[in-house]
């Protein structure tokens, strides 16, 4: 049984993968949304990057009681998923998203469907409907992860 569960993500991975790298253009030019708002709005307000690391939207997404890393947007730029954490606590972290809302970038929420175990390491499909992600939640039948997590899918419903 487990082979088959580990057959099953991995095929889903795979799948996922190529869809991502599916042929297209990936100059700036090709993403409307982003331009639409503005490049420097889609830095979150922030310089655009340059050869000196700086941290990433500090203020917005990094914050004395908040941390981010492990960023993926959608296709369009106008929504951006990744881990979400609280480097003051011993808590597990969850799997955040923003969103641009009339022209803004939304404040950082977590996704609805995190666990109180540890959720992370998130991809988002193109559409930016399906999301995988890396969970040590218990699997469907109680059994609880050993030494690793498991790839887990969500699909956004219609009403988003």
């Amino acid at each position: 049984m487990n082979d088959r569960w580990i057959l099953i993500v991995v095929m889903l991975s795979c799948v996922i993968g190529m869809a991502a790298c599916a042929p297209g253009s990936t100059e700036p030019e090709s993403l409307p949304a982003v331009a639409s708002v503005g490049l420097m709005d889609a830095y979150f307000g922030q310089d655009l990057p340059g050869t000196d690391p700086v941290v990433f939207a500090p203020g917005v997404v990094n914050t004395e009681n908040r941390g981010g890393f492990g960023f993926v947007f959608t296709e369009a730029g106008d929504e951006v998923y990744f881990t979400m954490y609280d480097p003051t606590s011993e808590k597990p972290g969850g799997i955040g998203w923003m969103r641009i809302v009339e022209g803004e970038w939304s404040k950082p929420e977590m996704l609805p469907f995190n666990s109180p175990a540890y959720d992370n390491d998130a991809t988002v499909s193109l559409d930016g409907r399906t999301i995988v992600f890396r969970s040590w939640r218990p699997l469907p039948d109680g059994t609880e992860p050993d030494n690793h997590s498991w790839l887990w899918i969500a699909r956004r419903g219609e009403d988003g």
